[in-house]
């Protein structure tokens, strides 16, 4: 159940406008229309005036009990720290949350904006934390041994995944957790996951297990970690996830906004969601579509201009 102390909070720059719309629309539309007053904050890393106004236009149709607020963010302070082809500076700025958000917000649920939400997430806010200070959903995938001694962390210990968070903020501000994370990113810069890295690095296994529909990044059965399933029986088949998940997570550089994912089972929902969420007007809307096709013809070709040359110097060798 919300309450004035507890928010939803996302964002980014401008190139995640439009997935970053698509979570607005799917979280809303999932919220009981008669809840508590829902407190959200958008996070500003430099969004377009026309971006925003596309956003406050979604959360003005969306008929829920909604106080938004846009919040600036001072990106200087997240200057120096690395960044790569697929994730960009705007990634670190979960980092900043208890810095950024009002003092009288002590639990937040941040959510990535490569999601898209299927549920209702308003019973994370009746999960007791405990002693934990973060709560997630254990990656799904294990990494190499030696890419986790790299970081520090005993290649037993579960890593967690950065795409959707509880934060106990009260707790994050006495202990400076997000600060030391903040400091081994920039003293460790060539992590392979950035700021999730450092999250694992400093946290070393003690946060909260969620659920794994609370995060949802792939749908083969066999591949999701025993421990996210909480005495609930392993799903079936990818039908029987997506059939269950409230947050579908679209992990890995190609999204389906930016890459023809069409064998992912939420890839048609997601481009409905888009499509109904109001981001782009239907002239827009069909631009839009043209110039994502055509986005990813180019993309298909480069892949596989990187198979051919890869097999050829595979034969020369």
């Amino acid at each position: 159940m919300f309450s004035t102390s507890t928010a939803i909070v996302f964002g980014g720059d401008n190139n995640v406008a439009l997935p970053m719309g698509v979570t607005l629309y799917s979280l809303l539309r999932h919220i009981a229309s008669n809840t508590n007053p829902i407190c959200l904050y958008l996070l500003d890393g430099g969004i377009s005036q026309e971006n925003r106004a596309r956003m406050d236009a979604i959360t003005a149709c969306s008929g829920r009990n909604v106080s938004v607020q846009w919040v600036p963010v001072n990106m200087q302070a997240l200057e120096g720290l690395y960044v790569s082809r697929y994730l960009r500076l705007a990634t670190y700025i979960r980092l900043l949350l208890p810095d950024i958000l009002p003092h009288n917000v002590s639990r937040v649920l941040y959510i990535d904006t490569d999601v898209l939400v299927c549920g209702d997430v308003s019973p994370l806010f009746e999960v007791n934390m405990q002693q934990w200070e973060i709560w997630a959903v254990a990656e799904f995938y294990i990494r190499q041994s030696a890419q986790l001694s790299a970081l520090g962390i005993p290649p037993d210990t579960a890593g967690l995944n950065a795409g959707v968070l509880l934060l106990d903020l009260q707790r994050l501000r006495e202990t400076g957790t997000m600060q030391h994370m903040l400091d081994f990113s920039k003293e460790n810069p060539y992590m392979e996951c950035h700021d999730q890295d450092a999250l694992n690095a400093v946290l070393r296994g003690n946060w909260g297990r969620l659920n794994w529909k609370w995060n949802t990044m792939v749908f083969e059965p066999e591949k999701i970690l025993p421990e996210t399933f909480q005495n609930e029986n392993r799903p079936a088949s990818a039908k029987e996830i997506l059939q269950n998940t409230r947050i579908v997570h679209f992990t890995g550089s190609s999204k389906p906004y930016n890459f023809p994912l069409k064998k992912h089972p939420a890839y048609a929902l997601y481009h409905q969601a888009i499509a109904q969420s109001g981001f782009y007007n239907s002239i827009e809307l069909q631009q839009w579509k043209k110039d994502y096709a055509s986005l990813c013809r180019r993309k298909v070709r480069e892949n596989w201009a990187k198979k051919i040359k890869k097999l050829s110097s595979l034969g020369k060798g």
